[in-house]
């Protein structure tokens, strides 16, 4: 565990910067978080980020940008992994990791799609990845008996699939049961539950709002 001081910079409603925090609670690592604004990027106007985006980890003087190799420097730093040890396992999970990364981009397109015809055909596109990633589900995480990376990193789809539920948006897990059984025993981890600010729901709803599309028009908010 490294004793430099851990500092994350993103907005409030960011996936990646969940899966982040979910992971350094996961390992009791001290950190801060200053949630910025993505139209006034003062907070972080002076880092040098070849891609421009977050989150970003600053480690001392270092910066490190991408979600997955920052969590990959947390496995590397910390004693309890999450990463498996069997290099086949470790390799499937990064597999994983990736087809989830894929199917949050749906979700997003779902909340921006601007009229019911593309709206319903992201909701098809989504559905699809649901169900693969159901068939790979295991119990009572994604990979079996032990948290992993693949866990802290579809907990915040799933925590978001919840949300608009909440939200009387349509029901994304209905044929899924693998997949409510493990956002069931995510959102009881301790790490999941405080790995978003108290505004966050408020947050999530006002981003919904904001892309003016056809999912804000359909739950009314």
């Amino acid at each position: 565990m490294t004793t430099e001081k851990l500092q994350l910079f993103s907005f409030s409603t960011c996936p990646y910067l969940q899966s982040i925090i979910i992971n350094l609670k996961e390992k009791q690592q001290p950190f801060d978080v200053t949630y910025i604004d993505l139209v006034n990027k003062e907070d972080f106007a002076d880092m040098q980020i070849p891609i421009g985006r977050v989150p970003i980890l600053k480690v001392g003087e270092e910066l490190l940008f991408e979600s997955s190799a920052i969590n990959e420097y947390i496995e590397d730093i910390s004693t309890n992994k999450l990463r498996p040890e069997d290099p086949m396992q470790c390799a499937y999970s990064r597999s994983w990791i990736v087809f989830i990364q894929d199917t949050l981009i749906s979700l997003y397109k779902i909340f921006a799609a601007p009229n019911e015809a593309e709206y319903t055909e992201y909701l098809e596109n989504l559905s699809i990845q649901l169900i693969i990633l159901n068939r790979a589900t295991s119990t009572p995480y994604f990979m079996g008996k032990n948290m992993s990376l693949v866990d802290i990193e579809i907990a915040p789809l799933l925590y978001r699939i919840q949300l608009i539920k909440n939200i009387k948006g349509p029901d994304l897990l209905v044929d899924t049961k693998k997949l409510q059984q493990l956002a069931n025993n995510l959102f009881n981890k301790k790490s999941i539950v405080e790995s978003v600010p108290e505004n966050f729901n408020n947050d999530f709803i006002e981003k919904i709002k904001g892309f003016d599309g056809h999912l804000s028009k359909i739950t009314n908010i």
